[in-house]
């Protein structure tokens, strides 16, 4: 059976899940950091898996994040925590995403929260598939493409 779903490119375990008893049914499962002046914190964070479904849910009870925050994300794995920031642009991370069909793709997401902007890559050319969120046009006014950001 082909793999299909969200994974981490660097231990390639699947990140996303399905959780009936969530209101975010279907989700990609991160490790996520808030650092501050004075504070670091780290707390699993649930994204939708859904293309144009932003916002996210912190797992620490009594989290409260603002918009405008910034959030390293990881790996969620213990054996892994790797960085996903992109190395083509600190202001991004990425995930692997296999389709049912084999697609295979790096889906790259803003790391500021409040941002609302994903890009679909294809993951064995590096063109840009398609690009979504009220503020995709903000990344895309500084690079030509994808293969550009490599």
């Amino acid at each position: 059976m082909e793999k299909h779903g969200f994974y981490c490119p660097h231990c390639r375990q699947q990140m996303s899940d399905h959780d009936p008893d969530s209101e975010h049914t279907d989700t990609v499962r991160f490790w996520g950091i808030l650092t501050g002046k004075f504070f670091s914190i780290g707390s699993y964070v649930k994204l939708s898996s859904k293309i144009n479904v932003y916002g996210g849910i912190f797992e620490n009870e009594g989290l409260e994040v603002e918009s405008g925050a910034l959030v390293e994300f990881h790996c969620p794995f213990r054996d892994c925590r790797h960085p996903l920031e992109a190395s083509y642009n600190k202001e991004l991370s990425e995930v692997h995403w296999y389709g049912e069909n084999g697609e295979k793709h790096v889906v790259a997401f803003h790391n500021t929260l409040g941002k609302e902007m994903t890009f679909i890559i294809d993951l064995e050319n590096g063109e840009l598939i398609a690009s979504h969120g009220k503020d995709h046009q903000e990344i895309l006014n500084r690079w030509a493409g994808y293969s550009a950001w490599r």
